[in-house]
């Protein structure tokens, strides 16, 4: 019984992670969108290698956004930092 719950909490956990994860995504998305940005121009305005929001976007690498990527993207897009924590 008690296995049980707990690997039911456990996949409720994941998935409150996985809904936060894809929020902060859809965010990015959008904000690119809205701007007429690649996420090759930003990432690299960001300091970092060309392929990074892309690959943040499209295979979830990395899966949370460290926070002084975090805090210059959301600065970038002009979107709250908040709307970008995973």
């Amino acid at each position: 019984m008690w296995r049980e719950l707990g690997k039911r909490l456990w996949e409720s956990a994941q998935l409150a992670r996985l809904h936060s994860d894809a929020s902060a995504r859809l965010v990015v998305t959008l904000a690119l969108a809205s701007l007429s940005e690649r996420p090759e121009q930003v990432s690299v305005a960001l300091g970092q290698p060309p392929d990074y929001l892309r690959s943040y976007l499209e295979e979830g690498k990395p899966s949370v956004l460290p926070p002084h990527v975090r805090r210059r993207l959301a600065a970038h897009l002009g979107v709250p930092e908040q709307a970008l924590r995973g």
